[in-house]
Protein backbone atom coordinates (compact mmCIF):
# COMPACT_ATOMS: atom_id res chain seq x y z
CA UNK A 1 0.00 0.00 0.00
CA UNK A 2 2.77 2.41 0.90
CA UNK A 3 4.66 1.51 -2.27
CA UNK A 4 1.58 2.20 -4.35
CA UNK A 5 1.17 5.56 -2.63
CA UNK A 6 4.81 6.44 -3.32
CA UNK A 7 4.45 5.44 -6.97
CA UNK A 8 1.31 7.51 -7.45
CA UNK A 9 2.96 10.47 -5.73
CA UNK A 10 6.03 10.05 -7.96
CA UNK A 11 3.95 9.83 -11.12
CA UNK A 12 2.10 13.00 -10.14
CA UNK A 13 5.15 15.05 -9.18
CA UNK A 14 7.62 14.01 -11.88
CA UNK A 15 5.76 15.33 -14.96
CA UNK A 16 5.28 18.66 -13.19
CA UNK A 17 8.98 18.79 -12.35
CA UNK A 18 9.95 17.95 -15.92
CA UNK A 19 7.54 20.53 -17.27
CA UNK A 20 9.04 23.27 -15.11
CA UNK A 21 12.53 22.13 -16.11
CA UNK A 22 11.58 22.33 -19.80
CA UNK A 23 10.15 25.79 -19.21
CA UNK A 24 13.40 26.94 -17.59
CA UNK A 25 15.40 25.57 -20.50
CA UNK A 26 13.12 27.30 -22.99
CA UNK A 27 13.49 30.62 -21.15
CA UNK A 28 17.28 30.19 -21.10
CA UNK A 29 17.30 29.48 -24.83
CA UNK A 30 15.24 32.58 -25.55
CA UNK A 31 17.61 34.66 -23.44
CA UNK A 32 20.62 33.21 -25.25
CA UNK A 33 19.08 33.84 -28.66
CA UNK A 34 18.24 37.44 -27.81
CA UNK A 35 21.78 38.12 -26.65
CA UNK A 36 23.66 36.47 -29.49
CA UNK A 37 21.49 36.97 -32.55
Amino acid sequence: MKLFYMLSLYSHTMPLFLRTKAKEIRINNNYFNKNYY
